[in-house]
C-alpha cells in the first residue's frame, strides 16, 4: 500500500511538471504575440541583416515550436500545434505594418519559420532518440528474462 501511495505521488509530480510546463510555453506563446503587437520593441534592431534581434527569434521561435512537438502526448497534435507556430510568426509580421512603432521585416518573417523549423527538427531528434532508449531497454529486458529461463544453453 505504501508503493501505491508513492506511485500516486509520482503521479502528482508528473501531472503538476506536464501542466506548468504547457502554462510556460503558452505563458511565452501570449508574450511573444502581445510584444509583436505593442508600439515599441522590446529588443532593438541593429543595422545587419542578422542581428541580434534575429537570433532572439529563431530562439524563442524554436522553443515555442519544440515544446508540443516534444512533449504533447499525441505526436500527431504535437506536430500540428508546432506547425502553426511559423504562420503565426508570418501573421505577427504583417500585422506589425499597421501597428505605430513597429514595420514589416522580411528578415524577422525568415527568423521566425527558421527558429519554428529548427525547434520541431529538435523536437522530433529528442522523441527519436527517447524511443530508440525505450527500446534498447525493453529488448535487453526481453533477452535477459528469455536467458533465465532456458531459452539458450
Amino acid at each position: 500500500m505504501n508503493s501505491d501511495k508513492k506511485r500516486s505521488a509520482k503521479e502528482k509530480i508528473k501531472i503538476f511538471l506536464k501542466r506548468l510546463l504547457f502554462v510556460i510555453w503558452a505563458s511565452g506563446l501570449l508574450s511573444v504575440i502581445v510584444s509583436s503587437l505593442i508600439p515599441q520593441a522590446f529588443i532593438e534592431e541593429t543595422d545587419t541583416i542578422f542581428g541580434r534581434d534575429k537570433f532572439v527569434r529563431l530562439a524563442v521561435f524554436a522553443c515555442l515550436a519544440f515544446y508540443p512537438a516534444a512533449f504533447f502526448t499525441s505526436i500527431k497534435k504535437g506536430l500540428i500545434i508546432a506547425s502553426l507556430v511559423a504562420p503565426i510568426g508570418f501573421m505577427l509580421e504583417i500585422i506589425q505594418k499597421h501597428v505605430p512603432g513597429r514595420n514589416f521585416s522580411a528578415y524577422d518573417m525568415i527568423a521566425n519559420n527558421a527558429g519554428a523549423v529548427i525547434g520541431i527538427i529538435a523536437a522530433l531528434t529528442v522523441r527519436f532518440l527517447i524511443n530508440a532508449i525505450r527500446f534498447r531497454a525493453a529488448s535487453s529486458l526481453t533477452t535477459e528474462l528469455s536467458g533465465t529461463r532456458g531459452g539458450r544453453n
